[in-house]
């Protein structure tokens, strides 16, 4: 064979190839789109969309990234509700244990068959927060219980309270009083201003720090201040400085007058609250009878003895 039909064959056999590669080209791209539209209507993505290549370890899901729009990212965030303000709870004033009791008297009676002991004579008990005098004090273990009668004066030093009356019946090592006839109670504040109950029967517990004083004959008796008031049950509780008056309470303010169901005092903020009823300058009976009351016993106290 000649150069010239060697020439001739290469040429030949470079354009077949040529032709082979071409087609194979055609045949793919063919292939591939007629992949894809089987693809797409199996609801698979195309070829040309590559998924992305899992980081993950073997075994172990990867969780899918939240995809954030930017006008999302660009809102502020909600902000967070705000917490209802309680009012603040006033912690109950702290005092000192009574601790044990010490008396002494003029005399001492004993009797062995009923255990009851009788003191009398500037009868004198004390402890480390109160002091009870009186004219007779009888009790089966003075230490936990008695009745004082005769003149009886009590002072709780811690509480500011005095009391005065004629007789005193106590418990719980004095942790707790009756006291009866013709009853003053003063309790001396904080602020060093004082408030005044009269009544037919005070009591006083020393672990809830109330002072009640009830309406056995006459209406109880306050005295605060510019305040005058009257009323069957008057409790006022020192953990707090609340003053309540009910059962049909009248109250005197610098020449005003108001009746209702329930009178609360404040006694730190000078104010005061009526509930249910409320009545001014309409009503005068109930509280003018209450006044003959205070009255007709203020007399009976500056008589003679």
């Amino acid at each position: 064979m000649n150069r010239f039909s060697y020439l001739v064959f290469g040429l030949f056999f470079i354009s077949a190839a040529g032709c082979a590669t071409i087609d194979s080209a055609k045949q793919e791209e063919k292939y591939k789109l007629g992949a894809s539209e089987r693809f797409s209507a199996a609801g698979i993505g195309s070829l040309a969309e590559k998924p992305a290549l899992s980081t993950a370890p073997a075994g172990i899901k990867e969780k899918p990234k939240r995809v954030v729009s930017k006008a999302a990212a660009a809102s502020p965030p909600a902000p967070a509700p705000e917490k209802e303000i309680e009012p603040e709870k006033k912690p109950a004033k702290k005092r000192g244990k009574i601790g044990m009791l010490v008396i002494k008297s003029n005399t001492m009676d004993f009797k062995k068959t009923t255990s009851m002991s009788v003191f009398r004579g500037n009868v004198r008990l004390t402890a480390d927060n109160v002091e009870l005098y009186c004219d007779r004090l009888s009790s089966e273990n003075y230490r936990d219980n008695a009745v004082a009668e005769g003149n009886v004066r009590v002072f709780y030093r811690e509480h500011g309270i005095n009391m005065r009356c004629g007789r005193v019946v106590y418990g719980s090592g004095m942790g707790s009083i009756d006291a009866y006839e013709k009853v003053t109670a003063v309790k001396t504040l904080d602020d060093g201003n004082t408030l005044t109950m009269r009544a037919d029967k005070i009591s006083f517990n020393t672990g809830t720090g109330e002072i009640r004083a009830v309406k056995e004959k006459n209406k109880v008796r306050v005295e605060f201040k510019d305040v005058l008031a009257f009323s069957d049950e008057v409790v006022y509780n020192e953990n707090n400085d609340m003053l309540t008056l009910t059962g049909n309470p009248a109250v005197r303010k610098t020449g005003s007058f108001f009746m209702s169901r329930k009178v609360s005092l404040d006694v730190n903020t000078k104010t005061i609250s009526l509930e249910g009823d409320i009545k001014s300058q309409l009503y005068y009976s109930d509280f003018e009878k209450a006044a003959e009351e205070a009255k007709i016993e203020k007399d009976s106290d500056k008589a003679p003895r």
